[in-house]
């Protein structure tokens, strides 16, 4: 699993902070895309990030994706792509 990120309304760190939760798992913990992309190597202001997982599907086929609010503003997310492992 593919989870893609690019804040185009907040530019500066701190201004969008949430957390993500995948089959009730928390796998992104006060995450902060302008810092995560800064971390990447951009300047942090419109570079996109992404994060893979790797995430199995219940019986009936369904993973379960959560974004819960942080500490500022709403969670956001652009993309998301699931591919069967190889």
């Amino acid at each position: 699993m593919r989870l893609y990120f690019l804040d185009w309304h907040w530019t500066r760190v701190g201004q969008r902070v949430f957390n993500v939760e995948i089959n009730g798992t928390p796998v992104l913990q006060s995450f902060d895309i302008v810092q995560a992309a800064a971390n990447a190597g951009g300047d942090g202001e419109y570079i996109g990030v992404e994060n893979d997982f790797t995430e199995t599907a219940d019986p009936t086929g369904t993973i379960t994706i959560r974004f819960i609010r942080g500490s500022a503003d709403q969670p956001m997310v652009n993309a998301i792509a699931i591919a069967p492992s190889a």
